[in-house]
């Protein structure tokens, strides 16, 4: 597929201090996009090196005077920042095979990676950290829009973080440091909202399925049902963007909802129930009455609502 740089946005990046040098090892969704959206700002990416030479060569023309490599070896002569844009496993296995040197960088993109990885090129006098894009980078195109309105989650010290930070800035402007000592607990809050949030749509789905909705009405109606979430989000923040029966004090639907899932999805109950007091508490939190969140509460604790199973 043929990368086109914005080359309006390119021209215009006018340059007002030296950027350094970046390559890229790793042509994949991430590393495409981000190489392509950092040379429109104006950052010479100078070589990037993939494990299918094809893909580092489509990158790399699409790129100015950029060269494809085949060998991670090769891609950080030149280069002052070396973004390591493969997979997490793959992450401390590439990084051995970098001639790091004193002045450099190295950089990965994964969220649930901390520094760890990168030592050694820290031991060879490398600076080393990550450039962590919030966004779920399905495809390049995709991807390409979300860097440039995502947040960014840097791990970095020393004079790599303004680096780093300079980078995030002129991308989306939005972006903010995570010690290195919590960076699998932020990842996984990440996954928390971002991947099972499409479980939960999957669920959601299948629960459709059985009231005779097809799974491609059902996808594209949930879609709409969440886009419209986080607008509120957006827009209210938390708690405010909570809408639905929890925050009315609906007790009835509530029970309504128990009983269905009793009769059709047993299995999903104990999820409903979790997830239920959890949107309870964020109902309080918008000033839900406390002689409903206890109705409520009791419902989804079970001394309220007593399943078909519970009752045998």
């Amino acid at each position: 597929m043929a990368i086109k740089l914005d080359s309006a946005a390119f021209a215009s990046s006018a340059v007002k201090q030296r950027l350094p040098s970046l390559a890229f090892i790793g042509a994949g969704k991430v590393g495409t996009a981000l190489s392509t959206c950092l040379a429109e700002l104006g950052y010479p990416v100078v070589a990037v090196s993939s494990r299918a030479i094809e893909h580092a060569e489509t990158l790399a023309g699409a790129l100015p005077d950029c060269r494809a490599v085949v060998t991670p070896a090769e891609v950080a002569a030149g280069a002052e920042v070396v973004f390591l844009t493969v997979p997490d496993s793959a992450v401390a296995s590439v990084a051995r095979e970098v001639a790091w040197r004193q002045g450099m960088a190295a950089v990965h993109c994964s969220g649930a990676l901390g520094l760890a990885p990168l030592d050694v090129a820290g031991q060879a006098g490398a600076l080393t950290g990550c450039l962590h894009p919030l966004y779920p980078c399905a495809d390049v195109s995709a991807a390409r829009r979300g860097l440039r309105r995502c947040s960014y989650g840097i791990v970095a010290g020393g004079q790599l973080e303004p680096v780093l930070a300079r980078m995030a800035a002129g991308l989306s402007g939005r972006w903010f440091s995570v010690p290195d000592e919590t960076v699998p607990l932020y990842h996984a809050a990440a996954c928390l909202a971002s991947n099972f949030s499409v479980a939960l749509v999957s669920l959601a789905v299948d629960l459709w399925r059985r009231c005779g909705i097809e799974p491609e009405q059902a996808v594209a109606a949930m879609g709409f049902l969440m886009e419209g979430t986080v607008s509120n989000l957006a827009r209210r923040g938390l708690p405010g963007a909570l809408t639905g029966p929890m925050v009315r004090g609906d007790a009835a639907t509530v029970a309504l909802h128990l009983a269905a899932l009793d009769a059709a999805a047993p299995e999903l109950l104990p999820l409903y129930r979790e997830l239920g007091q959890h949107t309870l508490a964020l109902a309080a939190r918008d000033g839900l009455a406390e002689e409903k969140r206890r109705e409520i509460e009791e419902m989804l604790t079970g001394s309220g609502y007593t399943t078909t199973q519970e009752a045998q």
